[in-house]
């Protein structure tokens, strides 16, 4: 005759918290012993070794917005709750996948300023080059410092007060 399969009793009702405390031991129980936060710790490096030879002024650009958008969501994953955990005398502390978020943020943001360097060396061929240039420098700038820095940026008041009126 047939045999039926019984049903497992319903799980009962877990909090959020709970169910974040399950998910981050179920992921250290699957984690290879290998899985250092050391992998994570060179990224300038990682930023360092790219080529921005192939691209075009308005590439560059396009870069610069993607790479910075890229790294504002990093920042963001990092304050989210599997990516710290409770270490010792109950100071937080970043989990593996803390770490990589943070890396990954800190590695785009290392890709922005290259992308401004690399700029910053083009010259432009007509007025819209000049002007992706200098509005991704200010954009990069203000992003940094809150304001244009003079000492780190002299002439790019003037470049841009010249170019704009």
């Amino acid at each position: 005759m047939g045999h039926r399969v019984a049903k497992p009793a319903a799980a009962p009702s877990q909090s959020l918290g709970d169910r974040a405390v399950a998910a981050r031991a179920s992921a250290a129980r699957h984690m290879p012993a290998a899985a250092d936060p050391a992998q994570f710790s060179n990224a300038r490096a990682y930023a360092d070794a790219f080529d921005f030879s192939l691209f075009s002024i308005a590439d560059l650009t396009r870069l610069y917005e993607l790479v910075s958008d890229a790294s504002r969501h990093w920042l963001r994953v990092t304050n989210m709750p599997w990516c710290a955990k409770h270490g010792s005398q109950n100071i937080l502390e970043a989990t593996l996948l803390g770490h990589f978020a943070s890396f990954e943020e800190e590695r785009l943001a290392f890709l922005q300023d290259r992308c401004v360097r690399e700029l910053r060396q083009r010259q432009p061929a007509d007025d819209d080059e000049r002007d992706h240039i200098l509005s991704t420098r200010i954009l990069h700038e203000i992003g940094c410092a809150g304001q244009i820095d003079t000492s780190e940026e002299p002439t790019l008041l003037i470049d841009a007060l010249k170019a704009w009126g």
